[in-house]
């Protein structure tokens, strides 16, 4: 990760990615999207869980475990991370695999369907290109379009996700059939929601705070907000919202720093750094197995 503030040229990350095989180096250039992309991806951290909340049939799920209402900065923080390392050291031995066994032992745990890990990884797949092409302050490269793609899909293969479509059109015809099919307004959605919300109301800036909710629906599919139980804003007001994320997202340009709002909230959950084996949730067992602290623990870093 890169501590320069400034660079000498904005389209460096973009060509190294040029230079990469799509498939052989999905992984890499997947790496170096998210961080040339970092400001613009921002707001699909809680446009994708919102999608993820938007099925009753997860939601009810969701709500008897208890972590995304009581423990939900933790639990966003530590998705946050796993797919940081995965995403930096792939799923080899090592750091990224570590991550990926963590993320399948919490996963094993809970009665997902197997259509509900397919769509959420869709999602998360199209809810980063989307952001991308809408804020990025470059265009988005069908090369890097590709890179992403596969480096998702092998990463859902990991977590034994069989049926990821293969291609963005894939994708899309999936989601919409599962829209359909299984996104609907349920009072579980509203009220993992309005946990979501609250919580993100301390993360934003103070000035948008009080409107969290409002600026966030407007960067959300009308669908999801539909099925979370809120009202859509009008198209004056969500252009504004959107302009505004385009303003801050153009820094990506050359600001390649972590964005501070990411690295204030993963110090607020981790202020002396994290260990893997310690991110996500736990049986009792697990943490009584777990107790001992390593302090030999990498400080926070940015998950994009």
């Amino acid at each position: 990760m890169s501590t320069d503030s400034q660079v000498r040229d904005p389209y460096a990350l973009r060509d190294r990615i040029l230079a990469l095989d799509p498939v052989e180096n999905a992984r890499e250039i997947a790496h170096l999207f998210h961080r040339d992309f970092q400001r613009a991806l921002l707001p699909q951290i809680a446009t994708g869980f919102f999608a993820t909340i938007s099925p009753p049939r997860m939601t009810r799920i969701l709500i008897r475990t208890g972590e995304l209402e009581f423990r939900n900065r933790k639990r966003l923080v530590d998705q946050m991370l796993i797919h940081h390392e995965m995403l930096s050291h792939g799923f080899v031995p090592g750091r990224g695999r570590d991550a990926l066994r963590r993320m399948n032992e919490m996963h094993h745990k809970y009665a997902i369907t197997a259509e509900d890990f397919t769509a959420v990884s869709v999602e998360t797949t199209l809810g980063q290109l989307t952001a991308a092409r809408e804020y990025g302050w470059r265009e988005l490269t069908e090369h890097e379009v590709l890179g992403v793609v596969e480096f998702e899909r092998v990463q859902a293969l990991h977590m034994n996700i069989r049926d990821v479509p293969a291609t963005v059109a894939e994708m899309v015809a999936f989601r919409d059939d599962y829209f359909d099919r299984q996104v609907r307004f349920a009072p579980s959605n509203r009220r993992l929601a309005e946990s979501a919300l609250r919580l993100l109301a301390t993360v934003v800036p103070a000035h948008i705070a009080p409107r969290v909710e409002k600026v966030l629906m407007s960067l959300t599919d009308p669908r999801i907000v539909a099925a979370l139980g809120y009202d859509y804003p009008d198209a004056a007001y969500r252009e504004r919202v959107h302009r505004a994320t385009r303003e801050h997202a153009a820094r990506d340009a050359t600001d390649k720093r972590a964005p501070q709002l990411v690295l204030d909230l993963i110090a607020s959950v981790y202020p002396d750094g994290y260990e893997i084996d310690r991110l996500g949730t736990h049986l009792r067992s697990d943490e009584q197995r777990h107790g001992r602290q390593d302090h030999a623990v990498p400080p926070p870093m940015c998950p994009v």
